[in-house]
């Protein structure tokens, strides 16, 4: 008898540490869940211009910034981006690609002088990265300055 009233004991307190358990497990899937929505739209626009016919969209992020080129068109309705607001952009895809442009087979000091700062979108249009910046991108996000949000 003695004995049945232990494991009764032992079985209330191993529910007692289960049920606590998945409470603390509960709570930290929701505290990340919570980081993942604020984290969401991480990058700011800082700066719009445009040279010609495409735009140029300056974000930062996390002590980065990016210089993003999207070609200017007539879209109807459509979530305009504006300066100062937060935006998710899904990816962010490098124009300068280095490995086009750096010899396989040539020794060199440094591999990087054969990569441009600047590339030709058109007869009339050359846009070129800027200082502190180490490429020029563009993005799916974007169709002129309307933002489209990607799932």
């Amino acid at each position: 008898m003695e004995h049945l009233h232990h494991i009764k004991k032992q079985l209330f307190f191993l529910s007692i540490f289960c049920c606590l358990t998945l409470q603390i497990g509960c709570m930290a899937n929701r505290a990340s869940n919570k980081i993942e929505v604020d984290d969401k739209y991480k990058y700011v626009v800082y700066k719009i211009d445009s040279v010609n016919n495409y735009y140029l969209i300056y974000l930062s992020s996390e002590g980065k910034s990016y210089k993003i080129v999207s070609k200017k068109e007539e879209v109807t309705k459509c979530k305009k981006i504006k300066l100062g607001d937060k935006y998710n952009f899904s990816s962010l895809d490098r124009i300068i690609k280095p490995e086009d442009y750096i010899p396989k087979n040539v020794a060199t000091g440094s591999p990087l002088e054969f990569v441009p700062d600047c590339i030709k979108f058109d007869e009339q249009t050359e846009i070129c990265r800027e200082r502190g910046m180490d490429n020029i991108y563009m993005t799916k996000n974007l169709a002129g300055l309307c933002y489209i949000e990607i799932k």
